[in-house]
C-alpha cells in the first residue's frame, strides 16, 4: 500500500515505524488479549489516541478509549444499566479504574501512599524501643520522644484503617455486581 511505502527501508529490507514503542505494545496487546487496552503510564493520552489512529484502529475503539481512558473485557464497557444509581458508575470508575480520570489517578496514588504509611507504622511499632516502652521503664526524655512516636503511629493506624474502610464500603456500594465483588479474593484480602 502506498501509505506504508514511506516507512520501508530498502537497505534493511524491512519497515521501520518511528512511533511510540509503549503505545505500539499496548495496541498489539489489544489484539492478543481479545480487546483489553490500557493507557501506558509513559504515554500522553492525546499521543496514544494519535497512535491508535496511525495504526488504523477502528474509530469505535478510539471513541470508547476516549470516553473512559481504557477498554476492558473484550472491549465491552460497563453500561449505565448495570448500575442502580447514576452516581454508582462515577464512584466505581473513581475508585476501581485509576486510568479513567485524573481524580481517579490521584485517589489511586493517595491509596498507595496510605498503604506505604500503614506498613511503615506497623514496622515502626514492632521496634523494641517503641513496642516495649511504658511509663514505668523510661526516663523523662525517653518517654517524651517514644511517647510522641507511639501516639503518632497510633493515629497513623487509626487513619489508615478509616481510609481502607471508607474505600471498601464505597467500592462495595458502587460495584456493578455484588456477587462478583464478594467472590473476588482481592476483596477478601481488603477485609
Amino acid at each position: 500500500s502506498p501509505e506504508i511505502e514511506e516507512f520501508y527501508v530498502p537497505e534493511l529490507q524491512e519497515y521501520f515505524f518511528d512511533r511510540s514503542r509503549s503505545a505500539f505494545e499496548q495496541i498489539m496487546y489489544y489484539y492478543q488479549s481479545a480487546g483489553i487496552m490500557c493507557l501506558p503510564a509513559s504515554v500522553n493520552p492525546d499521543i496514544f489516541v494519535e497512535e491508535l489512529r496511525f495504526f488504523k484502529m477502528d474509530e469505535r475503539v478510539v471513541k470508547r478509549f476516549n470516553a473512559v481512558g481504557h477498554i476492558t473485557q473484550g472491549g465491552a464497557e460497563l453500561p449505565e444499566e448495570v448500575f442502580t444509581f447514576p452516581i454508582q458508575r462515577k464512584i466505581w470508575l473513581l475508585l476501581d479504574e485509576p486510568n479513567s480520570s485524573l481524580p481517579a489517578k490521584l485517589i489511586g496514588y493517595l491509596d498507595q501512599i496510605v498503604i506505604i504509611l500503614a506498613v511503615i507504622a506497623q514496622c515502626a511499632e514492632s521496634l523494641p524501643n517503641i513496642r516495649l516502652a511504658t511509663d514505668d521503664n523510661m526516663d523523662l526524655i525517653g518517654s517524651i520522644s517514644v511517647g510522641w512516636m507511639k501516639d503518632l503511629l497510633g493515629w497513623m493506624e487509626v487513619c489508615s484503617i478509616a481510609w481502607f474502610t471508607v474505600i471498601y464500603v464505597l467500592r462495595l456500594f458502587s460495584c456493578p455486581s455484588k456477587l462478583d465483588f464478594a467472590k473476588s479474593p482481592l476483596n477478601w484480602l481488603d477485609i
